[in-house]
């Protein structure tokens, strides 16, 4: 008898638990759940959003990306992209710069002038380097000709062939040549003995 009023003892106070924590979520829920602190500032001029400025950094950060990116595939490529990178390893002048377009372009008369007043120079050879397009380097040997004096001007990659001449110009376009490429290309015409001038830049 008393165990069962025990038990009807718990179950009647599990209820009234129960109850009590019903009506308490009731009554947190009628009141309130937050409190103004302070009172909001209204500005004269609206704050939106500065375009200038994160137009700036976006483009000083593609900058820098582009950059980072050049950097690694120059790396990769182990390509040359300076003048000081060729001559550091070909140890020899430049002779100028000229365009592949190469209408009107006063370098190449200059180089011609400076071609002709060596009269030991009676045969020349053009040794194109790297990934230079051919095309170009002929038709930069064709405008060459034209203002050559008694001298005989080939193109060839051929060292043998080229050491027959009097004197020897590599033509290259810097980026489209390895440093590897460069330090073959010197140390075989260390190896075949003959006068170098220097190098040209083609670049479009």
């Amino acid at each position: 008898m008393l165990m069962r009023e025990a038990a009807r003892d718990d179950k009647t106070l599990a209820r009234l638990e129960n109850d009590l924590k019903v009506l308490s979520l009731e009554k947190a829920r009628e009141e309130e759940p937050w409190e103004l602190i302070t009172n909001p500032t209204l500005f004269d001029n609206p704050i939106a959003p500065r375009r200038k400025q994160q137009a700036a950094v976006g483009l000083f950060s593609g900058f820098l990306l582009g950059c980072g990116l050049c950097l690694l595939k120059e790396n990769r490529k182990n390509l040359v992209y300076s003048e000081n990178g060729i001559e550091s390893i070909l140890e020899l002048p430049s002779l100028g710069k000229i365009k592949t377009n190469l209408e009107s372009d006063e370098n190449i008369k200059l180089l011609s002038y400076n071609l002709n007043k060596d009269n030991s120079m009676q045969k020349i050879s053009i040794i194109p380097a790297g990934s230079i397009n051919i095309k170009d380097v002929e038709k930069l040997a064709v405008e060459l000709n034209k203002g050559l004096k008694e001298k005989e001007l080939i193109v060839t990659k051929d060292l043998i062939r080229s050491a027959e001449s009097n004197s020897q110009i590599i033509v290259l376009s810097i980026g489209l040549i390895s440093r590897e490429q460069l330090k073959t290309l010197k140390n075989m015409l260390d190896l075949q003995g003959g006068k170098l001038e220097g190098w040209i830049e083609l670049y479009s």
